[in-house]
């Protein structure tokens, strides 16, 4: 189990067994992208992307990674990661790649 004083390589090793332990991890750690990434992509369904600092939330490729598990959780998505253009762009890659 982490907590706040776990190291990154702690919270690395946890979140990669099971995302959803990035709830227990630092606020440092929430806004590390290697960290987040790891969670989200661990998940089945990209829940663990709602635990993610708001900065991270905004991020791109947070968001793309977590749009392809469920995009559902865009919900959760801040600033440019709720953009209408970057998700239209997302959108239209996911048509395009199916033709």
């Amino acid at each position: 189990m982490i907590d706040e004083n776990s190291t990154k390589e702690e919270v690395l090793e946890a979140v990669k067994k099971d995302g959803m332990d990035l709830r227990f991890a630092s606020a440092e750690f929430k806004d590390d992208r290697e960290v987040v990434l790891a969670a989200v992509r661990q998940s089945k369904c990209g829940f663990p992307f709602s635990y993610a600092s708001y900065r991270l939330r905004g991020d791109h490729e947070v968001v793309t990674a977590v749009l392809e598990k469920d995009w559902e959780m865009l919900k959760w998505a801040s600033g440019k990661g709720r953009n209408r253009d970057f998700i239209v762009k997302y959108v239209r890659g996911l048509s395009d790649a199916a033709l």
